[in-house]
Formats: structure tokens, sequence, C-alpha cells
């Protein structure tokens, strides 16, 4: 995607509409850095399904990692690691707005995509760069499907460092 604020604009709404329907479909009451994964695959922009395609990973895979990353919390007794906060599923706001709001975490990868895009400008964001933000993730829900599906996130952050020239 060439840079410019309406072309990343578009892109994050696009990525953002996409994590929407994957936060709904798994009973999300926020969108997530998991969701955002998801939604950073299945947009026009190719580049986070380039550098996971070494991996043989698509949304398919995530979606069906995640499902698994969910299913053995429930499984466990255990809620999964920085998911959405437990009041959401009480907070009036989230109940009556019928779409999930971007949780803290799905906020913070997305400022971290966007300083991610600015080592390599004029080219701007890339659905690659929201890949890389939350492959940068400690902890959490997302971080959990990236190692079930055995990424190397180390190829990622290589990945970015070249994108970035450095």
């Amino acid at each position: 995607m060439n840079g410019g604020l309406a072309a990343d604009a578009h892109l994050v709404a696009e990525i953002l509409s996409a994590a929407e329907g994957a936060a709904l479909s798994t009973g999300s009451p926020r969108i997530g850095p998991e969701h955002l994964l998801i939604g950073c695959l299945t947009t026009a922009d190719p580049s986070a399904r380039a550098a996971v395609a070494a991996d043989g990973i698509d949304d398919r895979a995530v979606r069906a990692a995640l499902a698994r990353v969910l299913d053995r919390a429930v499984l466990t007794g255990a809620a999964p690691a920085a998911t959405s906060a437990s009041n959401d599923a009480a907070d009036p706001d989230v109940l009556l707005a019928g779409s999930p709001p971007l949780a803290e975490d799905g906020s913070e990868v997305l400022r971290r995509a966007r300083v991610l895009s600015r080592m390599h400008r004029p080219r701007g964001l890339q659905s690659a760069d929201v890949l890389v933000a939350v492959a940068e993730l400690e902890d959490g829900t997302a971080r959990a499907v990236l190692d079930e599906l055995s990424v190397d996130r180390q190829r990622l952050f290589d990945f970015r460092d070249w994108a970035a020239g450095r």
C-alpha cells in the first residue's frame, strides 16, 4: 500500500472490520491482538500473508489455533493471559454497542504498527506492520496463538528490520 494517511486509515479500517468479525465469532467483548492478527491476514494488502507464508499460515490456521488456545483455557479453568478485562462482559457500553470496542492491548498493537510503518516511509502502513507488532507481544492470547502455530517470531523481526532497511 502506498503511504499517506488516507491509505493508512483505509488499511486500519479493513483490519478492524475483519478483527471485529473474529471477536464476535469468538464471543469476545473486545477486539484484542489475537483478532487483529486475523484481520491483518485478511486484508487486500498481502504483506502479512507474505511474512508468514514460509510457516504455511493463513487466517484459517490462525482461527483454528485461536479456538484451540481458548478451548484449552476453558478446560484448564485459566483465562488466557492478557485477554479483555473480565468486567467487559458486564459493561453496559459493550453490551449495548453491538460491536466490540478495541481493547487497550489492541490499541497498543496499532500504535506500535504505526511506529513500525514510519521506519520505512514512504511505503506507509502495511498489514505486516500489524503482524510484527502482534509478534512483539511477550504474553497474551495472540502470543499463545503464534506459539501454537510455531511461528518463527525471529524471522518476523528480521522481516521488519529488512523492510525498514536496517
